[in-house]
């Protein structure tokens, strides 16, 4: 069937909603792209990817406990940036995007394979290739070479840098490359707790993360540093 939109309030016109319109009621959320209005261009990949999210979210509530009677939303924290500080976000954004296009094409040109095919996964191990130097943090060694990351049973796993069942956090800041041995031997620990006990070798580790490329390299060698994860899950929280 189909439900009235009720009231006409301006910031529904504001939005790029019809108020007039008639909204056809679904029994789960459907993709964000089928839900965006009419001549409304979303361009923010952030926004989409955010969306999405929620969208896997709500409908996981939903197969579990049925619809909600209400939701309650609260606006991220960084809707209360400035503009300078939105501009510098989107800016970054903007950057990032492109380095996974040029990433997008690097793969499809040395593994000759269509662009439609490489996903975010192998754009991010990509990415994470480039940025440990191709060499295993914790160990030193090669991780072989970049087509190499992309065959099966590749020596160069992602693994998460804070576990992720410790943090939640499985953002590209929590990412690094391993090899198969490295991510087996460190299994669920920080890096501190996995190899602060020796101090030569943490240290060593430490260096090679020094020497990680990108705009990421820094908050990565917090991750690296961190003694404790206490709060930790909080104050990521805190970020969303």
């Amino acid at each position: 069937g189909q439900r009235p939109v009720g009231g006409g309030h301006p910031a529904r016109q504001q939005a790029g909603f019809d108020i007039v319109r008639r909204t056809p009621v679904h029994g789960f959320l459907p993709p964000v792209k089928e839900c965006v209005p009419h001549g409304l261009d979303v361009r923010n990949p952030a926004v989409i990817r955010a969306l999405t999210e929620v969208r896997k979210v709500v409908n996981a509530v939903i197969r579990k406990w049925g619809k909600p009677r209400s939701l309650h939303i609260e606006l991220a924290r960084d809707l209360k940036k400035n503009r300078k500080e939105r501009a510098a976000d989107s800016d970054r954004m903007r950057k990032q995007e492109d380095l996974r296009d040029k990433m997008r094409k690097r793969i499809s040109g040395e593994l000759g394979i269509d662009e439609n095919r490489i996903g975010r996964a192998m754009i991010e191990k990509g990415l994470l290739f480039e940025e440990c130097n191709g060499h295993c943090p914790y160990t030193g060694q090669s991780l072989g070479s970049f087509v190499s990351l992309f065959n099966e049973g590749a020596r160069a796993q992602v693994e998460h840098i804070i576990p992720r069942s410790r943090c939640l956090d499985d953002s590209y800041g929590n990412l690094t490359l391993a090899t198969v041995e490295a991510n087996r031997e460190k299994g669920n620990r920080t890096p501190f707790e996995a190899y602060g006990a020796n101090q030569g070798r943490y240290d060593e580790i430490l260096e090679r993360v020094r020497h990680f490329s990108g705009e990421r390299a820094g908050w990565k060698l917090k991750r690296f540093l961190l003694e404790s994860t206490d709060g930790l899950l909080e104050e990521l929280t805190a970020r969303q």
